[in-house]
């Protein structure tokens, strides 16, 4: 039960971050924000691995796993930049269908070195749940607002290319190793794409005091987060750690949006719920005893 607790406070903090890193948005340029969530968590790795003393690293992978920095980036931005304008809830539940639609992808044709799985027939009410939630949560946009939903579906999409490339580092590195290169990269790519657009006003110390606290504890809650998904995932199933992430991350997006936005609307409720179903129907029929689907 304890294991459980993880996941879901996982879930939730995952849902904490994505909405902090938005609120940064308010007072940085969006590689600014890319800078302070990777090199606050890149400072809290150098420390860790200078306690275990810990070799590094680095050479002898596949050219795609050095991107992952460069990925990151790209993630980071565009979640903040979506969830500023279109909350939390709306943003976590159209890139969790973006995620869904890669993670298919990569399954059916065996990229990154997974085995090749084909998709059921058995698993296609799911897909149809995630996309009728997908169309319930859209139903709320207005004008503007449809480039910032496909725009989180894309960052779904990649999501997923992103954490299979970093599951690959790990494992040719190290999980430390592995998450240096992303947090390294993406540090110093992110400076200098401030510096290149003349933001670095914002990194200065009396800018950067004058912030408040609180929005720097998103790279905190995503790293706590990622600590917690995987000692929950070693002590549970892929089926229950996936729900209850998801559980933990909608609702809080939900609660969130409500905090710093005032809104709440029962249509994207709905549709975050579809989305759920969809997806623990998808995995359930994944990891479900192969029979024949005439």
């Amino acid at each position: 039960m304890l294991y459980l607790g993880f996941l879901l406070l996982a879930g939730i903090l995952q849902g904490v971050m994505v909405s902090l890193n938005a609120q940064m948005g308010n007072y940085f340029s969006l590689f600014g924000i890319c800078f302070f969530v990777h090199g606050i968590a890149l400072v809290l790795l150098l420390g860790y691995l200078l306690v275990k003393r810990q070799p590094l690293r680095f050479s002898g992978a596949p050219w795609y796993v050095y991107l992952v920095g460069a990925m990151g980036i790209g993630i980071v931005a565009t979640s903040s930049w979506c969830t500023l304008h279109v909350g939390a809830s709306a943003f976590m539940a159209l890139s969790t269908a973006g995620q869904l639609v890669s993670s298919a992808l990569i399954d059916r044709f065996g990229l990154f070195g997974m085995p090749v799985t084909r998709i059921r027939r058995r698993q296609l009410p799911g897909y149809a749940l995630v996309l009728l939630g997908v169309i319930l949560v859209v139903l709320n946009w207005g004008g503007g607002c449809m480039i910032y939903y496909l725009t989180a579906l894309l960052n779904g999409f990649f999501n997923s290319i992103n954490r299979m490339t970093n599951v690959r580092a790990g494992k040719l590195f190290g999980t430390a190793n592995g998450a240096l290169i992303n947090y390294v990269e993406a540090t110093v790519l992110s400076l200098l794409l401030v510096f290149v657009l003349k933001n670095g006003k914002e990194l200065t110390w009396g800018y950067i005091t004058a912030v408040p606290w609180w929005v720097y504890l998103g790279s905190i809650c995503g790293l706590l987060a990622q600590l917690l998904q995987i000692i929950g995932t070693l002590h549970s199933n892929t089926l229950v750690s996936s729900v209850l992430m998801l559980v933990g991350n909608l609702g809080m997006s939900l609660t969130l949006d409500y905090v710093f936005y005032g809104t709440f609307s029962l249509l994207r409720a709905a549709g975050i719920l579809l989305i759920l179903l969809g997806m623990t129907w998808v995995e359930k029929e994944k990891h479900a005893p192969a029979e024949s689907e005439e």
